[in-house]
């Protein structure tokens, strides 16, 4: 993944945090696709994961009922962290991670919530894959209303803004052969294209978590 991060064209941004501040990391809690990963019979088995890894359920999915658990799990070590701003992907389980981590703290109204296009997920499998981020930020600003979507505004395509962050060679071929499709969420055929590139390199990773 080619990073995109301007410290020139968000200085502003960057200055206006506390110079004391410390990083939290923090992971999406479980997802649909990582409980679905989990009841494989065999992971060595490359015919069962080819299949999981192709599966178009999986695009983008939801926390799982674990995953909402876990959220509730994480509210008890949040809550009495001074939290000023939380970066987060576009990504559905990411937002909803957020959302049901932090709905909780005495500071929610106040945080800064801001959409960080280039922490998505690396494109390996359908689960990586994003749906209509224009929809699903709009879904979220419902119940965090100062979500900031503003870093999505440096894409011209913002519903295919994971493919000018890809290594050149796949981000030429893809771009290459991307045509209109009506039915897919995004308007076209890139998600198939990306399944047609990790089946042929799998086991191997189509794009690089680095």
């Amino acid at each position: 993944m080619e990073q995109k991060l301007s410290v020139e064209g968000n200085k502003e941004q960057l200055e206006s945090f506390p110079y004391d501040s410390q990083v939290l990391i923090q992971r999406h809690a479980k997802s649909i696709a990582n409980e679905s990963y989990e009841r494989l019979n065999d992971y060595s088995n490359f015919e069962e994961l080819s299949k999981w890894i192709c599966d178009p359920s999986l695009r983008d999915p939801k926390l799982c009922e674990t995953g909402y658990q876990q959220c509730v799990e994480a509210r008890k070590a949040v809550s009495s962290l001074r939290i000023h701003t939380i970066f987060v992907s576009p990504l559905r389980r990411a937002l909803e991670t957020a959302y049901n981590v932090y709905k909780t703290h005495p500071d929610f109204k106040k945080i800064r919530f801001i959409v960080l296009p280039w922490i998505r997920e690396s494109l390996n499998t359908s689960s990586d894959f994003p749906s209509d981020v224009e929809n699903v930020i709009e879904e979220f600003k419902e119940v965090i209303p100062q979500l900031d979507s503003s870093l999505m505004d440096e894409y011209d395509d913002k519903k295919h803004f994971f493919i000018e962050d890809l290594q050149a060679d796949l981000r030429d071929k893809i771009k290459e052969d991307i045509v209109e499709k009506d039915e897919d969420q995004l308007g076209s055929n890139a998600y198939e294209l990306f399944i047609k590139e990790s089946k042929a390199i799998f086991p191997a990773r189509l794009e690089s978590k680095w």
